[in-house]
């Protein structure tokens, strides 16, 4: 139907405008949502500026491990899910999903590296 049509239109263009999470080359994807942080940074200067309540998710971005888990929170919960049911509707988009599943264990391992490092200085400092 042409409501069908259209949703899945709509469905293609957002997925291509988050798709960048799904690449193959790591680093690419690192670099992407760098500039995402960025102006994510710049909203959040801008809302305290102006005085109203900094977005959440948007706010505190400052270490590479805040980055990383918001990342792959995103891509966890926003992106995957998306990406799933288009794999489901063209069959030949599921590398985009295997890549994203592989890109948010990489976020992951980023936190729990970051977190397992904090807990052994904690140690040493203690000691």
């Amino acid at each position: 139907s042409p409501s069908h049509r259209k949703l899945l239109g709509e469905m293609i263009v957002h997925a291509s405008d988050i798709s960048a999470t799904c690449g193959k080359n790591f680093d690419v994807v690192k670099d992407w949502c760098q500039r995402v942080i960025m102006e994510f940074r710049q909203q959040a200067l801008l809302e305290r500026e102006a005085g109203v309540e900094v977005t959440a998710y948007m706010d505190g971005l400052d270490s590479k491990v805040k980055v990383a888990n918001l990342q792959a929170n995103f891509c966890t919960f926003m992106v995957l899910p998306l990406f799933q049911l288009i794999s489901l509707i063209f069959p030949e988009a599921s590398s985009l999903e295997m890549n994203l599943d592989k890109n948010i264990c990489r976020y992951r391992n980023m936190v729990d590296e970051k977190e397992e490092s904090e807990v052994e200085t904690r140690d040493v400092i203690r000691g």
